[in-house]
């Protein structure tokens, strides 16, 4: 596709696609929240593929859901590093008394970031004027460690993010019921999990690589 194609599309709205990106991540790592091994791993697939469907609408760019999903099984087959690392995450749910805490924290930093380098990888293509058909994978799969990468450093973000945000929440709960009925009883929040074992930026601090 050319240059002058392209520019006869409706140019996406640049805040649009970052919100659909940022509302795909968000989706991933709450699914890593869910209890059940196996289930969350399943959900990440469907969210990245409502991911590429959102996308695809925002560039209008025509969708079809089989060669979305072989993209996603290139990707994450590709980056063996990855697909270990989310299905391990998973599994280790199974494992009693710690099970189910680790693997959600484990699951909902790798979720996010699996999900923000596929919509990443997607965003960079379309960009250029390509469509599904002609998405290079095998250069993608070259890509896509180093963009997990950052997404990890994103998920994190969001992760600290939602527990400062849930802790206000909690204590503003616990504050009401206080004063309502004198008796308090402890909010049940997903805050629990992150205070847990906090969620770090792996390999950094303060550095912000969202792009």
């Amino acid at each position: 596709m050319t240059k002058e194609q392209t520019d006869q599309k409706t140019a996406p709205d640049a805040e649009q696609v970052e919100a659909i990106l940022r509302n795909h991540i968000y989706g991933a790592m709450g699914v890593g929240l869910v209890p059940i091994p196996i289930v969350d791993f399943v959900g990440f697939s469907a969210i990245q593929l409502d991911l590429i469907r959102a996308l695809s609408k925002e560039y209008n760019v025509p969708f079809k859901a089989t060669e979305a999903k072989e993209i996603i099984c290139a990707l994450i087959g590709g980056g063996a590093g990855v697909a270990g690392s989310t299905l391990l995450a998973s599994l280790v749910k199974f494992i009693p008394l710690i099970g189910t805490t680790t693997g959600a924290l484990s699951a909902t930093i790798i979720g996010g970031a699996v999900t923000y380098a596929t919509g990443r990888l997607i965003i960079r293509h379309y960009d250029k004027g390509g469509s599904l058909d002609n998405f290079n994978t095998d250069e993608a799969k070259e890509a896509f460690d180093e963009v997990v990468a950052e997404g990890k450093v994103v998920a994190a973000k969001i992760a600290a993010e939602t527990k400062s945000k849930a802790k206000a929440v909690k204590k503003a709960t616990e504050q009401y019921r206080n004063k309502k009925s004198g008796q308090p009883k402890p909010a049940t929040d997903v805050v629990e999990v992150f205070d847990e074992n906090e969620a770090e930026t792996p390999g950094t601090t303060n550095e912000n690589t969202e792009k």
